[in-house]
C-alpha cells in the first residue's frame, strides 16, 4: 500500500512539472490573433508576425491602413512577395520611389529569405528583384527607411545594392554565416553607425561602404583578404583596422576619408596600391604589423601630409627596413615599441 501511495505521488508530480513546462511553452506562444496566414502577437517587444507559409505577409498587415511598427518582428519564409511588403512598409516600392516609413526597426532574425514570390524592384528596363535562399538579393531593401535591420540568422551574401540609399540606417545587425558584400551593398547609407562584421566575411564588393559618413570604426575579420576599389571612399571613418588577413588594398580603397586618422594593418599586407589613401588629410598614425613593407606606389598617398604622419612598427630591425625604403622613408617617423 505504501509502496502503491508512493507511485502515485512520483506520478503526480511528474504531472505537475509536465504541465507546468506545456503552460510556460504555450504563455511563450501565446497569440493575439490566429488565422489561416499567421499569428500576430504584440509586446513590450514590438510586433511579431508569425507566417504559416510564403507570400502571405500582405494579407496580415493591411498596405491600405497602414500602422507605425516601433519594432516589426518576422518569423517564417519570406519570398519576394513578402519582401514587396516589407518594402512597401518601409519607406520604398516596386520601383524604388519614396513613400512613408512605418517601421523604425525590422527584426528578421528569426526568418528566412525563399526563393519565388512576386518581383521585388525593377527599375522599368528591367525585372531582377526575385528572391533566392538565404539572399539579400540586388536591391532588395534598396532606399528603405528603417533605423535598423536585424537579418535573418541563415543569409549568406548581402548582394549588389542590397542595402543602397538606406539614409535613415543606423545599424545592421548579423550572424557569422555571412560571407560576402557586393558591389556598393551599404553604400550611401549615411547615418550607419554599428555595423557587426561576420566573422565569416571573406569578400566585399567595390563601392561597398562609399559615403557611409557616420561608420567612425571597423575592424575585419581575419577571413578578409582583399579591400576592393574604392570599398570605403568618402566614409567617415576614422580608425581603421584591416585584421591580419589582408594582403592586398585595392585603388582608391579609402580615397577622401578625410577623418581617417589611424589606420593599422596585419603582417600580412604586401600591396598597397595607387591612390589608396588619397586625400586622407587627417591621417597621423599608421599601425604596421608587417615585417617587410608593403609594395606601394608614388601616390599611393597621395595628399596626405607625410611628414605629419608617424609610422609604428613593432622592433628597430622593422624600423630600419621602412625607414630604408625608398617611399616608406618618406614619412615623417618612423618608430618601434
Amino acid at each position: 500500500m505504501k509502496h502503491f501511495f508512493k507511485t502515485m505521488l512520483f506520478v503526480l508530480a511528474i504531472g505537475s512539472m509536465i504541465s507546468c513546462s506545456s503552460s510556460d511553452e504555450t504563455d511563450n506562444e501565446r497569440w493575439d490573433e490566429d488565422n489561416e496566414y499567421a499569428s500576430v502577437r504584440v509586446s513590450h517587444e514590438g510586433t511579431t508576425v508569425r507566417l504559416k507559409q510564403p507570400g502571405q505577409l500582405h494579407q496580415v498587415i493591411s498596405l491600405k491602413n497602414k500602422k507605425h511598427y516601433d519594432r516589426l518582428i518576422v518569423r517564417g519564409q519570406l519570398n519576394g512577395t513578402d519582401i514587396l511588403t516589407l518594402r512597401e512598409l518601409s519607406g520604398t516600392n516596386v520601383t524604388g520611389d519614396s513613400v512613408k516609413c512605418f517601421i523604425d526597426t525590422l527584426d528578421l532574425s528569426k526568418s528566412m529569405i525563399v526563393s519565388g514570390g512576386d518581383i521585388y524592384y525593377t527599375n522599368n528596363s528591367s525585372a531582377f528583384g526575385r528572391t533566392s535562399d538565404n539572399v539579400i538579393g540586388p536591391n532588395m531593401f534598396y532606399r528603405c527607411g528603417f533605423s535598423k535591420l536585424v537579418l535573418p540568422y541563415g543569409v549568406v551574401r548581402i548582394e549588389e545594392s542590397g542595402l543602397m540609399n538606406c539614409y535613415n540606417l543606423k545599424e545592421v545587425e548579423m550572424s557569422d554565416n555571412v560571407t560576402t558584400f557586393g558591389i556598393s551593398a551599404f553604400a550611401n547609407c549615411t547615418k550607419l553607425e554599428k555595423l557587426n562584421l561576420s566573422k565569416a566575411l571573406s569578400t566585399i564588393g567595390a563601392y561597398c561602404f562609399t559615403n557611409t559618413q557616420s561608420l567612425k570604426s571597423l575592424t575585419l575579420p581575419e577571413s578578409m583578404s582583399i579591400i576592393p576599389e574604392y570599398a570605403f571612399t568618402l566614409s567617415g571613418l576614422e580608425v581603421f583596422d584591416c585584421g591580419n588577413g589582408v594582403t592586398d588594398i585595392r585603388v582608391g580603397a579609402f580615397s577622401n576619408c578625410k577623418e581617417l586618422r589611424s589606420f593599422t594593418f596585419g603582417n600580412k599586407l604586401a600591396f598597397i596600391n595607387s591612390r589608396a589613401f588619397y586625400n586622407c588629410t587627417a591621417l597621423r598614425d599608421i599601425y604596421a604589423n608587417a615585417m617587410t613593407p608593403p609594395e606601394i606606389s608614388e601616390n599611393s598617398f597621395e595628399g596626405v601630409q607625410k611628414e605629419t604622419v608617424i609610422v609604428h612598427v613593432n622592433s628597430y630591425t622593422i624600423a630600419d627596413a621602412y625607414n630604408n625604403n625608398m617611399l616608406w622613408g618618406r614619412f615623417g617617423t618612423i618608430t618601434y615599441q
